[in-house]
């Protein structure tokens, strides 16, 4: 595992995928799928233990489908979007803040109720309620972070900030979808339901 100095040492080596570093050109990240072949098992190890401790909060037996370790850079930004592929919408976002947190600011915003369920997910802001709301979180701590929505992070510090996110599930939703994905070749469902147009700041467990 890296910790920050050493990534900033290293910093390009972290790059997203070029489609994905275009549009996030502040992060880079290290990311492991739960279906990895060759998984950095220190990285699986630290998942794991947090599984174990956030189990109790759930009334089924859990997994996670995706772990990353993101940095995003001194007085860096991303833009409001939105997470839309099917197992986000199966999932729920975990963050652990690993770094100083004082002066990021972390944004979340309700869909109009006219957005087409199509709607991209780096989201036009023509289609934002206008209710911005922002909340801050604490190194250490755990929150639940609603990735369906439309949210956004601006940092107002020189310093680097680093976050842990996983992403977890039922394993039995998780089982169901790779059956169907993979013998039934259904498709992912992307689009927004009335649900989740709707807006939840990212509690403290």
């Amino acid at each position: 595992m890296h910790n920050s100095q050493n990534w900033g040492k290293n910093y390009e080596y972290y790059r997203r995928l070029p489609s994905m570093n275009a549009i996030y050109p502040h992060t880079r990240a290290v990311v492991m799928f739960e279906d990895d072949t060759k998984k950095n098992m220190e990285f699986l190890k630290i998942v794991n233990e947090i599984i174990d401790e956030l189990q109790p909060y759930f009334n089924c037996k859990i997994t996670y489908w995706v772990a990353e370790l993101t940095l995003l850079m001194p007085f860096g930004f991303i833009p409001f979007h939105y997470d839309r592929k099917e197992l986000c919408r199966l999932s729920n976002r975990i963050i652990i803040p690993l770094s100083e947190q004082s002066n990021i600011i972390y944004k979340f915003c309700s869909w109009k109720e006219t957005t087409p369920e199509n709607v991209a997910n780096f989201s036009n802001m023509n289609f934002l309620s206008g209710d911005v709301n922002s909340a801050e979180m604490l190194a250490g701590n755990y929150y639940f972070f609603n990735h369906r929505v439309p949210h956004s992070t601006l940092s107002n510090s020189p310093t680097t900030r680093a976050n842990l996110s996983i992403d977890l599930l039922p394993v039995d939703a998780y089982e169901n979808y790779k059956y169907l994905v993979k013998y039934k070749k259904q498709p992912e469902h992307t689009g927004i339901t009335a649900f989740e147009k709707t807006k939840i700041l990212p509690p403290l467990v």
